[in-house]
């Protein structure tokens, strides 16, 4: 038996919270190298059949 408390509702994100935004490639060049490195979701990659490197901290 679990002794979790399901009516906590101060851990997480607030509900409606957006974590991600879409930015148009064209600025983000503006501030980036060739040889940046950028975050991307693991289901975005995969789902759009990018190759990516697992987390080397991992």
């Amino acid at each position: 038996m679990s002794n979790k408390n399901t009516n906590n509702k101060s851990g997480g994100r607030p509900h409606g919270s957006v974590t991600c935004r879409r930015v148009k490639f064209s600025e983000l060049q503006k501030h980036l190298g060739n040889e940046a490195t950028v975050l991307a979701s693991q289901s975005w990659l995969q789902l759009n059949g990018i190759a990516y490197e697992e987390d080397k901290d991992n």
